[in-house]
């Protein structure tokens, strides 16, 4: 019988990633996501939230087959959501695709506004692929205050 261990060079973790988040902001643990937290919103409003989740897939997708899964699974979630804009940004050095949707909560009678930022990287010559998404998410009537802010936030990312 032969021992393995996770992390290891046969089993590598997923990658590290570092970031910072604005005053105000604090730790919301959530679910399977490496980090999540919320701003610092009047009573009464609904938060402005950044989740980060890091995933390993397999099968050698490309950035744009990864980002349009998520933007459909998005989408399929929440019926009325649209795509405000898909661009190809960099974070970290790194290429990237960001997607930004609006996505109706009737039952909240509101309108949310999320960017998706995607970044993959390639972890070993298997075809498997760290994916490092950052989901930025806020009301639409706060959007045009909170964009500069998730700007920041990108150009603080780290990974690797």
């Amino acid at each position: 019988m032969s021992e393995h261990r996770f992390p290891s060079a046969e089993f590598p973790g997923p990658v590290p990633v570092r970031l910072r988040v604005p005053d105000g902001w604090r730790p919301a643990p959530t679910g399977s996501a490496a980090m999540a937290f919320t701003d610092d919103a009047p009573p009464g409003e609904l938060r402005s939230s950044l989740v980060v989740v890091v995933e390993r897939t397999g099968g050698d997708p490309t950035l744009d087959e990864i980002a349009a899964r998520l933007r459909d699974r998005t989408s399929g979630m929440a019926a009325g959501s649209t795509t405000l804009a898909s661009d190809a940004a960099m974070v970290a050095g790194r290429n990237a695709i960001r997607t930004v949707l609006s996505v109706p909560v009737p039952q909240r009678a509101v309108t949310l506004v999320q960017a998706q930022t995607v970044v993959a990287l390639d972890v070993d010559d298997h075809g498997q692929r760290d994916v490092v998404q950052m989901h930025f998410t806020c009301p639409a009537q706060r959007w045009t205050a909170q964009e500069p802010v998730l700007a920041g936030v990108l150009r603080s990312v780290e990974i690797g």
